[in-house]
């Protein structure tokens, strides 16, 4: 029987759960400091988001994943004691997470929930519209872990190759082809999954024992070998592996998938002893070059037909083997034996920014670290190296050993799925999130270095009434031009965001208020004298310019730094320089306040 589905309080609903996990629960942790950080740092490399909730509600681990995926900014774990999860609901409650409703309301609902101490799995919208799914567990000692994925396009997660399993069925694992082997007896001695998802194979079969003959029998009672009496068809197969000649064909499954099936005797001292086959769907792409070239030994084809290579180095660094990378790399195996690895890597990669690499250096075992390698053409490639270190029979360290995995494609689609989470679509410019990141570290630094840290609050003047006769695409053209104006003519090191509609905020580190006031009346007037030439604009308007009027904030190292605060003042400014007839700089600095009761409008 199903748990029932229930609502949560932000309309999201938790889906049934088997009978059999009603009740599970991950078993109590319990660590000390030093083990709760060693958890946390563990916590850091994760995919995803992962929060770990204690008995007394207190949250132990929340990641930067899941900071991120949630869009909690890290003041809120930046004191000595843990933020209580009463205090993150809220904080989500008010700024609507969760929809409408009473935030008070809500804040209950979500406590309910928890001190049930229910296993969940559910989905929910944030207001930016990504969708994460949810899942979390109960400490049997109280208290619970969720993890958080986000699900918005693509099930982004990738299953890790058991990394405990023998070498060679890792290798196995990791290629996209099924993989067969079948004994001088024609018995199944070794499978991977690929091979039974590939050939649609029902899973009963994937045990100990099974026989080649069994397999055939299921692929001609459900007409994979076309029409035909059953027995006769796997008579005829059974003939012709017996004989155990090399063979390459494809072949078309009865639901339109086409099969490359490639088979090559194996012996051992010119004893045949079994043979292995590769399965490849080569129905989405042209037919894959998939040759398999050495017979003589399971780990060579694997290497040949997955985007893996293995490797071995000297201790001091040297490649003394390597296999497979030529097809990764695009080296022939002699033109990187006997030199350094680091000399094929990308430059920026050193030991002390590279994990790979200082852990190398302190001969340290260590699994799917990153690195960026240069192709012999130029290009580069992101590998995910496992490697572990090498001794002699005299204990005596030798180099070390290990497997890399192409992930180019992947951390391609990541990089751009961290900047589209962290820019404007429109504008290209920084959104609020980053922003807000971003503000931390500068705060951190004007106060290690004791100095300011101004802001500017930018604002196209009468932009509604240029959506108004203009229309909103010409709007868009015109937020576009202001905030490729603002992004060239500040420093590098300054920050210029989108912080919403026509609205501009720059972060302008280590710049006093005079200096700040100075930019500010600069950027006034490279927007002002910026031509507008627009297809959209006719004769009559072509004189037509755009203003902003900007609102300056100054805060010293020597007080509380606080968004908010800096953010009121510069508005404050903004609002000041509307009021004054716009296309104008107001400054205000922090702790001041206007004495105007004039209601402020833009």
């Amino acid at each position: 029987m199903a748990v029932p589905s229930q609502a949560q309080p932000d309309g999201a609903t938790v889906h049934a759960r088997p009978e059999s996990e009603k009740d599970s629960s991950v078993p109590l942790l319990t660590l000390d400091a030093s083990g709760l950080a060693l958890l946390a740092l563990m916590a850091e490399h994760l995919p995803c988001g992962l929060t770990i909730i204690d008995a007394n509600m207190q949250v132990a681990i929340c990641n930067q994943r899941c900071r991120q995926l949630l869009g909690l900014p890290n003041y809120l774990f930046d004191g000595d004691i843990p933020p209580h999860f009463e205090q993150l609901i809220r904080f989500n409650a008010e700024r609507g997470e969760y929809g409408d409703g009473d935030p008070n309301k809500i804040v209950s609902d979500w406590l309910t929930l928890a001190n049930e101490q229910r296993a969940h799995i559910f989905e929910r919208s944030r207001p930016n519209g990504i969708r994460l799914e949810i899942r979390g567990l109960p400490l049997a000692g109280g208290g619970f872990v969720s993890i958080y994925n986000d699900v918005t396009q693509h099930n982004l997660a990738i299953e890790e190759s058991k990394r405990y399993a023998a070498y060679l069925r890792s290798v196995i694992e990791s290629l996209p082809q099924g993989i067969s082997v079948i004994d001088e007896h024609l018995n199944m001695v070794l499978w991977n999954k690929a091979f039974f998802d590939v050939l649609a194979l029902p899973e009963s079969l994937s045990h100990p024992g099974v026989t080649f003959e069994e397999l055939l029998w299921i692929n001609a009672q459900r007409g994979e070998y076309g029409p035909g009496d059953p027995a006769v068809q796997v008579a005829q197969r059974i003939n012709l592996a017996m004989q155990f000649q090399p063979h390459k064909f494809n072949r078309t499954r009865p639901d339109g998938t086409e099969l490359e099936i490639v088979g090559k005797p194996m012996d051992v001292d010119g004893q045949v002893v079994g043979f292995i086959s590769t399965y490849t769907d080569i129905t989405p792409y042209k037919r894959a070059e998939a040759a398999v070239r050495h017979a003589n030994a399971l780990m060579e084809d694997a290497i040949s037909y997955s985007p893996t290579y293995i490797w071995e180095i000297d201790a001091d660094g040297c490649f003394v083997f390597i296999k497979g990378a030529e097809k990764i790399l695009g080296y022939h195996a002699e033109e990187m034996i006997g030199n350094r690895l680091v000399d094929f890597l990308a430059p920026e990669q050193g030991v002390e920014s590279n994990a790979v690499l200082s852990d190398m250096k302190r001969k340290k075992a260590y699994k799917n670290g990153e690195l960026r390698y240069f192709r012999k053409d130029g290009g580069t490639v992101w590998v995910s190296s496992s490697a572990h270190p090498l001794y002699d029979d005299i204990d005596r360290f030798i180099g070390f050993r290990g497997v890399d995995v192409d992930i180019t494609e992947l951390t391609q689609a990541r990089s751009e799925l961290e900047r589209m989470a962290w820019e404007d679509p429109l504008t290209r410019l920084a959104n609020r999130y980053r922003l807000l990141d971003r503000f931390e570290l500068e705060v951190d630094r004007a106060h290690r270095h004791r100095s300011s840290l101004s802001l500017l609050v930018a604002d196209i003047d009468h932009f509604k009434s240029i959506n108004d006769q203009f229309g909103h695409l010409f709007g868009d053209y015109c937020l576009r031009l202001v905030a490729e104006r603002l992004q060239h003519s500040v420093r590098s090191v300054d920050l210029v965001s989108r912080f919403g509609g026509e609205e501009f905020v720059i972060l302008l580190p280590d710049t006093d208020l005079a200096g700040a006031t100075k930019l500010a009346e600069h950027l006034r007037q490279v927007v002002e004298l910026t031509p507008i030439k627009h297809a959209q604009l006719s004769q009559s308007t072509e004189n037509l310019r755009i203003t902003i009027s900007v609102g300056v904030a100054t805060a010293s190292s020597d007080q509380a730094i606080e968004f908010d605060d800096l953010m009121g003042e510069a508005d404050e400014g903004l609002y000041l320089a509307k009021r004054q007839g716009r296309n104008r700089v107001e400054s205000r600095v922090t702790g001041s306040h206007s004495n105007s009761n004039q209601t402020p409008t833009i």
